[in-house]
């Protein structure tokens, strides 16, 4: 299972293939995305699974990506990880009946969503990476986690799935849970530094990107996000964001609005989602 493999080269993952959409994952490197954005490589990452769902990749470092797979066989999404430069590939989790998602390592194993056998349950995960045992559940009595980002070794800021969707901080000891706000947006990200960047849609056609500081318990404002955008990365104080065929980005110190790095357009990509950011590449999601 841990074999690397030649290749031939909103929260929706629940259900038959058939209601999940058929994307496509792009790496673009690019030069100067700070003052001069110039793209100097585009690569295209699903050859393995041309007619599937391939969503939520992630840079683990330079050589590797997880990504989130249901093959055009399949009803149900494993873990896999990606080495665009020796075009290899590898299943991280292979769990029969059950579907991984939003995976991200955490010190010595791999977290993850993961949607139990019942299609309801949606719980979150640790598997040790050198694959030892079966897992363990973290905030057993939830079962309603959508997405997740780590704060520190012992809290995640949890995207809690419901009526409206709520933002909540869990002590992983303790498995205590607080409520910090509502109607938020899928994208959680951490600064490292007790700093989480949400994304407030409490107004329907406004979307405000936030922050949350973990220690002051304070929310602040720091942008209004495009139009129908929720996903964002961050990377040394730039912010990156996409809408339609555009990848942008957001100088969280000076810039008073966004501004556009690439359009794709060109290369017959229309519905760009989820980016994220390593150094000078963004690897990103395209809807067919």
């Amino acid at each position: 299972m841990t074999k690397y493999i030649r290749l031939i080269l909103l929260l929706l993952p629940f259900g038959l293939l058939a209601q999940m959409p058929k994307t496509d994952v792009y790496m673009a490197e690019i030069d100067d995305i700070w003052h001069s954005p110039k793209l100097t490589k585009l690569t295209y990452l699903n050859h393995f699974n041309q007619n599937g769902y391939n969503n939520q990749a992630r840079f683990v470092n330079d050589q590797e990506i997880y990504l989130t797979v249901a093959t055009d066989l399949s009803d149900k999404t494993d873990i896999y990880a990606l080495n665009p430069g020796k075009s290899t590939y590898y299943y991280v989790t292979q769990t029969q009946g059950i579907s991984e998602f939003s995976a991200i390592p955490y010190q010595n194993s791999l977290a993850t969503v993961r949607i139990e056998a019942d299609g309801t349950d949606q719980s979150l995960w640790l598997y040790p990476m050198d694959r030892s045992h079966a897992g363990s559940r973290l905030f057993p009595a939830l079962k309603n986690i959508g997405y997740f980002a780590y704060l520190d070794e012992n809290r995640v800021a949890l995207f809690l799935v419901g009526k409206p969707h709520q933002l909540a901080i869990g002590d992983i000891k303790s498995s205590e849970i607080s409520i910090i706000t509502e109607n938020i947006g899928r994208c959680l990200k951490t600064n490292g530094k007790g700093i989480l960047y949400f994304v407030d849609k409490t107004q329907k056609d406004i979307w405000v990107l936030k922050q949350y500081d973990t220690q002051e318990k304070t929310i602040q404002t720091i942008q209004q996000m495009p139009t129908g955008s929720e996903d964002f990365d961050l990377t040394d104080g730039l912010f990156i964001t996409t809408q339609g065929s555009k990848i942008l980005s957001l100088n969280g110190k000076s810039s008073k609005d966004w501004e556009e790095i690439m359009d794709f357009s060109g290369f017959n990509i229309s519905n760009i989602n989820r980016p994220s950011v390593y150094k000078n590449k963004i690897i990103f999601i395209n809807n067919k």
